[in-house]
């Protein structure tokens, strides 16, 4: 005989689940460093997998997959294996600022010095 009353729960959405930033800051009235260090300590632990990372125009937002839920597969369960093994890896970096690099000075040069005559006698 079977339980009767014992609904399993279903997260239709788990891998589309996403967290602005600014709703972060709202809601728990904090910095947005505060959001960051929190997110990658979720990423390096194991509970969270980023599946997209979004910031390509307005409401793209980053997508996670939670991996601590109970219908999760034990192969997919990261955050038991922690402290030996991590997903620092995974923690995603922020883009290099290249706007401008091919006209910044370089080194040993400044504005000061005249330019070289470039006409031959």
């Amino acid at each position: 005989m079977g339980k009767k009353g014992k609904k399993k729960k279903v997260y239709l959405n788990n891998g589309e689940v996403s967290f602005p930033q600014s709703v972060y800051t709202e809601f728990f009235n904090s910095s947005k460093a505060t959001y960051v260090s929190a997110r990658n300590q979720l990423i390096r632990v194991g509970f969270i997998k980023l599946v997209y990372k979004g910031g390509l125009g307005r409401g793209d937002c980053a997508r996670y997959k939670i991996l601590c839920l109970q219908e999760t597969l034990f192969k997919h369960e990261r955050w038991r294996g922690y402290p030996e093994k991590n997903w620092e890896h995974e923690i995603p970096k922020p883009k290099k600022q290249l706007v401008g690099v091919e006209t910044q000075w370089k080194k040993g040069q400044s504005g000061r010095n005249k330019p070289k005559a470039t006409l031959s006698k």
